[in-house]
């Protein structure tokens, strides 16, 4: 989704304040007007506003979404991986729900709806906006994806200590789209993986200035997973996302088409549970994080 498409969708929805316990959200004062610069239009009128509000902050992420319903088919049809590919998937699916259940443990709760990670998108797309400078440096042939030698040279210089092998069973764990490289959203994919497993001296690595940043957003996509992933085991069903997407409305439940497509859009091996990495990549997408092939297609001014 270009950026400017996810704009749009914010520009024109509906958005309570968030309950976050994290980062600050629109606030509404006693007239329904937005109290801070956030160019989300707010409820103006009426005692009885709260079910639109709420109808449509459980909206709000599928309206995002939905442009990439019809384009993401292609990366789907792709993801049918070899048995090989399915060992290493396994593999790495094991470490980062360790990972997943040690931070569970240990951090307390960032998000308390849907709504409140919805909102931060925005958020999402800014702090990862410098990440297409860091993937040009390490993609040397500068042909829009890295392969092999290019990520050995990246994770020596992100001190990631890891064997031959593992570097190559990470190449194809983060080739989302099975196109034989890592392309720059599969990168940020990545990179927030190597957060999560290795800690903060990765993302120091990657940008001393920018660090801070970066584990904001890695820390804030992670728990956005573990939100949704309410047993802790690493993988998200599709009553998991309309669970949460109903548990904040007394008064409708969420379509169920769109909870639906929601989870479709998510699960690209269409094995029936989202793991960490697909979660990233949609949520990366979402938030407007363009891709070499979204630059060249986006033709409006």
């Amino acid at each position: 989704m270009h950026g400017r498409s996810w704009e749009a969708a914010m520009s024109t929805s509906i958005f309570g304040a968030s309950d976050s316990t994290s980062s600050v959200a629109p606030q509404i004062d006693g007239d329904g007007c937005n109290q801070t610069d956030s160019p989300v239009p707010i409820l103006q009128h009426q005692q009885n506003t709260q079910f639109h509000l709420q109808t449509a902050e459980k909206s709000c992420l599928y309206t995002a979404a939905a442009p990439l319903f019809a384009g993401m088919g292609g990366a789907a049809s792709r993801f049918a991986a070899p048995m090989k590919q399915r060992r290493v998937e396994r593999d790495l699916d094991n470490k980062v729900v360790e990972a997943l259940r040690e931070r569970a443990r240990t951090r307390k709760k960032t998000f308390k709806s849907v709504n409140s990670i919805t909102m931060r998108l925005p958020r999402f797309k800014d702090g990862l906006r410098d990440m297409r400078d860091v993937f040009d440096h390490y993609d040397g042939d500068s042909n829009g994806s890295i392969d092999n030698e290019e990520l050995r040279r990246c994770l020596r210089q992100l001190q990631v200590q890891m064997s031959e092998k593992e570097v190559d069973d990470v190449h194809r764990y983060c080739d989302i789209d099975n196109r034989e490289g890592i392309q720059f959203q599969e990168f940020v994919v990545l990179l927030c993986l190597m957060y999560l497993l290795f800690g903060p001296n990765v993302t120091r690595q990657v940008s001393e200035f920018e660090s801070a940043k970066l584990n904001y957003v890695f820390d804030e996509l992670i728990d956005a997973f573990l939100f949704f992933n309410k047993e802790g085991d690493g993988k998200m069903r599709r009553k998991d996302v309309t669970q949460r997407m109903n548990e904040a409305s007394h008064q409708e439940r969420t379509p169920s088409h769109i909870t639906t497509q929601l989870f479709k859009e998510m699960d690209l091996d269409r094995n029936g549970k989202v793991n960490l990495k697909e979660f990233l990549f949609a949520m990366i997408r979402w938030a407007g994080l363009e891709t070499d092939e979204d630059d060249s297609n986006d033709t409006s001014p």
